[in-house]
């Protein structure tokens, strides 16, 4: 793996797994926002670089990178996961558990923000800039995953420890 990391320049472009993606404008963000969804129903929501959300084909979150650090679904919790890249060594991540407390915090700042991109989706001040799709609304298949991931649920845990 690399030791250094680089944003996606082109989500729109390189996000391919995404078959139906829209890149909105809203009007606080500066950088654009791109949701997509996978064939199976799987979201995804990019905030620019950071932060972006991942759910499952039900809505439930499934993974998270915010504030430069990865998160992914323990079920009834979320477990962070930090990349320790000692000098000349392999990386490694170091993993923990988001107390209850925490991981509330978490949901309801991620949902907030859900809750603003809907809104300004509803409102029509979310502006398409670009979009790929091969169904007839993708504005309206998003904005359905959108309700469904406002749901504040966890999805099923992810890997194994």
């Amino acid at each position: 793996m690399a030791r250094q990391e680089h944003d996606r320049e082109d989500l729109i472009a390189e996000a391919t797994a995404l078959r139906t993606r829209v890149e909105f404008q809203l009007p606080h963000p500066s950088e654009p926002v791109v949701v997509g969804q996978r064939s199976n129903g799987c979201l995804s929501v990019y905030f620019g670089a950071d932060p972006v959300y991942h759910f499952d084909e039900n809505g439930g979150m499934r993974r998270a990178f915010v504030a430069g650090v990865l998160y992914r679904s323990e079920h009834e919790t979320l477990s962070r996961l930090v990349r320790h890249r000692p000098d000349k060594q392999t990386s490694e991540l170091l993993q923990s558990d988001l107390t209850v407390i925490e991981c509330n915090e978490f949901l309801r700042v991620a949902h907030e923000r859900l809750d603003e991109l809907c809104g300004a989706i509803d409102a029509g001040t979310a502006v398409v800039l670009r979009q790929v799709s091969p169904v007839e609304d993708p504005v309206g298949t998003l904005r359905r995953g959108l309700e469904a991931a406002r749901g504040g649920r966890l999805s099923p845990r992810i890997g194994l420890r």
